[in-house]
């Protein structure tokens, strides 16, 4: 018994010295769980932006405003190099993810240390209590050791379960390293583009969309698809792995594993909307979207509830997911507040002596049209009464037309506008860059329109051939008579060759407008259209030039050469 006594007291004093020691001796700056950062911290990872975007900002970082960010963000526009200013918004961003990194480590080194000393603890613990429980003989003794060590087998398998899923620190890891990595691939991809297709605004989103991702949440996501450990080989393995899925779900969907929606009450009514509820199963988020046309589903910021809009009559069905990867069909099924006259396919040209179609309302003076497209289908004012309302077709396209009557509910219904006779496609157009259009054959009839004669305007001299003339930047719609008087119309987009900090201005007398030449290149040509409208002062070798007002009130445009022969425009507008 005494021999017993002193091999317990000899255990128990190894046992402290062991785990005594693994504290105390730490004779350089570094832990088992990796070298202590080479860089000093607070200083490296703390971004001052307002410096980054403007070195030569003399403000203290006590005194920044919104306006000191805004300000930094004017000045950072101003490099007139291009390639300078896109180097600066790459080192910008990078110094970003050079700060997001140093901290990343930080807490996943935490993580670690949360993980191992916890279970070092307490499976030592475990080992020495349950030892001495073999060493020694009385029953009363081994059963109390035993029960010992069990418990504290138990306290830290429970410690697993509860913070970290029954061991998923390596993964975890791998989570968060895995979706960093996507997202630098992609922030390397854009750093290649241009400025005006990544901006330096843009640059940081990402930046910050990347320091996000650093988060226990985030590797756990990866944890679902990624279970990958070592120990426990064979049946004990997969039984840890089916465990530790169940508790995952069950952890995420608050103790429900199937994903439940409530809040769904019948029938949605156009324009009206419904909120649902996940009543169990935790966050979800949209796995499959139904028909946007005839309804939509908008998950909420706290991502258990979602908030469905009627658009259209009829029935469609979104399939919805929570974190454990269950689903929901949500059977989504939309009708009219009101009676609607069915609206046919409408031709351009078409009925009413081309205005359009006339569509019975009945009396009703509050009553409201609206076209989600006014470019494609819009109410034509002149030919509508309080009876009736006219639709009429400007070019091809679906668009969706709600009405509300005289007591406020509205009825909807999406509508299709087709060409009378077949038009080839124009492409997009460039100012400075005239398009022709070849004709079949000789059609003095004809008739080019377009909606805007500022934006783009149209040659018909020529019975061969129709000439579009891009003047400023914008939307208009061509319309085009043949010689059977059908029409056919296209939407045209117009766009500059160059980069102007202005493309529509206002002057007046006594209040000029200047405009900046943001491409790097220098003026070559400014001229104005109509000068009793608008006149220009202007030097060649500039990038910015005057618009100065002149006598008319009116509208014109001025088109713009750069020293590389290209072209951009500018509606001006004289009050």
């Amino acid at each position: 018994m005494i021999k017993n006594y002193f091999n317990f007291i000899g255990i128990i004093g190894l046992s402290v010295l062991f785990f005594g020691g693994c504290s105390t001796y730490a004779p350089f700056k570094h832990s088992t769980f990796g070298a202590d950062p080479l860089i000093e911290m607070d200083s490296f990872q703390e971004i001052d932006l307002v410096r980054l975007l403007d070195p030569s900002s003399t403000v203290e970082q006590k005194d920044y405003t919104s306006k000191t960010l805004e300000e930094a963000f004017d000045k950072f526009y101003e490099e007139t190099d291009l390639e300078k200013r896109k180097l600066n918004r790459n080192r910008i961003q990078e110094r970003i993810l050079a700060a997001s990194q140093e901290r990343c480590e930080e807490y996943v080194q935490y993580l670690d240390k949360k993980d191992s000393h916890t279970n070092f603890a307490l499976g030592g613990l475990t080992t020495l209590v349950g030892g001495v429980g073999a060493i020694l003989t009385p029953a009363s003794t081994v059963r109390a050791l035993s029960g010992a060590a069990a418990i504290l087998s138990g306290t830290r398998a429970e410690f697993n379960e509860s913070y970290f899923a029954n061991k998923t620190i390596e993964v975890v890891r791998k989570g968060i390293e895995a979706k960093r990595k996507g997202l630098y691939t992609a922030m390397k991809t854009n750093q290649n583009s241009a400025l005006k297709d990544y901006t330096v605004e843009a640059a940081i989103k990402d930046a910050v969309a990347f320091h996000g991702a650093c988060s226990l949440s985030g590797g756990l996501e990866h944890l679902a698809d990624s279970l990958q450990r070592a120990e426990n080989p064979g049946l004990k393995g997969a039984q840890n792995t089916l465990e530790l899925v169940q508790h995952l779900r069950e952890t995420m969907d608050n103790g429900n594993v199937a994903l439940v929606i409530s809040g769904l009450e019948g029938p949605i009514k156009v324009g009206n909307t419904q909120e649902v509820t996940g009543k169990t199963g935790g966050d979800f988020s949209i796995l499959t979207p139904g028909d946007k046309n005839i309804a939509t589903v908008i998950v909420g910021p706290t991502s258990r509830t979602a908030t469905i809009k009627g658009i259209s009559p009829g029935k469609t069905t979104y399939v919805l997911q929570n974190l454990g990867k269950r689903t929901y069909k949500l059977e989504i099924t939309v009708e009219n507040e009101f009676d609607l006259k069915n609206i046919p396919d409408l031709t351009i040209g078409m009925d009413n002596g081309g205005h359009g179609l006339a569509i019975p309302l009945g009396v009703d003076q509050k009553r409201k049209v609206v076209s989600s497209d006014e470019l494609i289908l819009r109410e034509n004012p002149a030919q509508t009464n309080t009876t009736q309302t006219t639709l009429e077709p400007l070019s091809p396209g679906k668009v969706l037309v709600t009405i509300t009557n005289e007591k406020g509910n509205q009825a909807a219904q999406f509508v299709t506008v087709k060409n009378g006779f077949p038009l080839n496609k124009i492409n997009d157009l460039k100012v400075g860059k005239n398009n022709d259009i070849a004709m079949s054959n000789a059609n003095s009839k004809r008739k080019v329109k377009s909606t805007d004669e500022h934006i783009l305007g149209a040659d018909n001299s020529d019975s061969a051939k129709i000439t579009l003339i891009p003047k400023t930047p914008g939307k208009v719609i061509v319309t085009i008579n043949n010689d059977d008087d059908k029409k056919a119309a296209q939407i045209v987009n117009v766009e500059n060759e160059i980069s102007l900090s202005s493309t529509n201005v206002k002057v007046s007398t006594g209040k000029p407008a200047t405009v900046i030449l943001k491409t790097g290149t220098t003026l070559k040509n400014v001229i104005s259209a109509d000068k009793n409208v608008a006149d220009v002062t202007f030097k060649a070798g500039d990038n910015t030039f005057t618009i100065d007002p002149g006598t008319t009130k009116d509208k014109t445009f001025v088109t713009v050469e750069d020293s590389s022969n290209k072209k951009g425009g500018i509606l001006v507008t004289m009050e």
